[in-house]
């Protein structure tokens, strides 16, 4: 393995970013003692190269099991070069200090960690390639993504009856992933998968949603996986009841399709600073296009957006 950059020969010139540099060195106060192996979401800019190049740099150097590149980025877009483009990571503290040495010459030309993530939230083996379903809805129909931790999706604003949801696609990013999610961190549930829980969770036409949000994987304290859902106050719901809610039971929902992709924090809740700032950016084939046509990649924080525009609208 290529030999990390040693204090002794430390050289502040051929840092990428400086930021990155000192939060690595404190990276105790984020990161969880039990772990054997730091993970961190990292945002980097590509300069002249393209993401295939710099993973096969990477197994040269013996860095391939230290890292993750998200399955949203299919083979076309790891074979693209362009003169920059932003790309997500998922890398152990080691391999972000060799990223973050210019002397390296990956062609990195900027780089930001996020926030530390669990490393039972990453799933490397998922591969590219599996293509999220189309969202088929009538014409004049509006589709609305949200990004926000503590999303309660099972509650009667986001319900078309009391077994049937108006979620189209969830992604849930701190918690165990699913052997069928097509997503290198957590889990992704699709309508039938959301009815499915709905339905198995209600007991004489009431949700038990206690049980709803332990199945999603929303929740699960016995591994450490809190939403504020548990507590019925939830900033996510309240967004997401303000953008794309109906007026609760009895009220008719708007002709909406809610799409949300729920993010849980970066990591376990308080432990490391949040990237929100940085947490969506543009597909690199799509900069500039209008947001109904484009397709947005993770950020630090894991997140994954997809907004196409769906079949029939104008």
């Amino acid at each position: 393995m290529a030999e990390l950059t040693d204090e002794k020969d430390f050289d502040a010139k051929a840092i990428v970013d400086h930021v990155t540099y000192f939060r690595l060195a404190q990276s105790a106060q984020y990161v969880d003692p039990r772990s054997d192996v730091e993970w961190w979401s990292v945002l980097t800019e590509l300069e002249g190269t393209s993401i295939d190049r710099l993973i096969g740099r990477l197994e040269e150097e013996q860095f391939n099991r230290f890292l993750v590149v998200p399955a949203a980025y299919d083979a076309e877009d790891r074979k693209q070069v362009v003169p920059y483009q932003p790309v997500v990571l998922f890398a152990t503290s080691d391999l972000v200090t060799y990223l973050n040495d210019r002397r390296n010459d990956l062609g990195i030309a900027s780089l930001r960690v996020g926030g530390v993530v669990d490393q039972a939230f990453l799933d490397p083996r998922v591969r590219p390639g599996k293509p999220l379903p189309d969202i088929k809805v009538p014409a004049g129909t509006v589709v609305q993504a949200f990004v926000d931790d503590g999303m309660g999706i099972a509650h009667d604003l986001f319900r078309k009856g009391p077994k049937a949801s108006r979620v189209d696609f969830a992604q849930i990013f701190d918690t165990v992933p699913l052997p069928s999610s097509p997503t290198s961190i957590g889990r992704v549930l699709e309508r039938v998968d959301i009815d499915a829980l709905l339905d198995a969770c209600t007991y004489n036409e009431v949700l038990d949603e206690e049980l709803f949000y332990t199945r999603s994987g929303q929740v699960d304290l016995a591994q450490d996986i809190f939403s504020t859902v548990a507590i019925q106050r939830s900033h996510g719901t309240h967004v997401m009841g303000l953008g794309a809610g109906h007026g609760g039971r009895g009220g008719r929902p708007p002709e909406h399709l809610c799409r949300p992709a729920l993010a849980g924090g970066q990591g376990h809740v308080g432990r490391g600073p949040s990237a929100a700032g940085l947490s969506v950016v543009p597909h690199p084939g799509e900069t500039g296009a209008p947001l109904s046509h484009a397709l947005w990649r993770a950020g630090p924080g894991g997140v994954q957006l997809f907004l196409r525009q769906p079949r029939g609208a104008a």
